[in-house]
């Protein structure tokens, strides 16, 4: 037991609470701040977002245009030949 007669479950329990509480108080505030924003901000952030993705889907063709994420058989030729190494 700890002093005070309080367990260290108590104890634990007791900052654990108060980590949740100040996390749920930035949590708030977050939404507060998105329900504040106005509808150019908004489509600010849409039309950056959608950038953002068209951008990965181009990289990710030409990814896929150099063969990478493709699985190819290996001849018996190619597996002695990294074996001697």
């Amino acid at each position: 037991m700890a002093a005070g007669g309080r367990t260290v479950g108590d104890i634990v329990g007791e900052k654990l609470l108060t980590m949740l509480q100040h996390e749920e108080e930035k949590l708030d505030q977050k939404l507060n701040e998105l329900d504040d924003l106005g509808e150019d901000e908004i489509e600010r952030m849409r039309n950056a977002r959608l950038d953002q993705m068209k951008k990965l889907s181009k990289q990710r063709s030409e990814w896929l245009a150099q063969g990478h994420g493709s699985y190819r058989e290996v001849d018996d030729q190619c597996v002695s030949v990294c074996r001697s190494f």
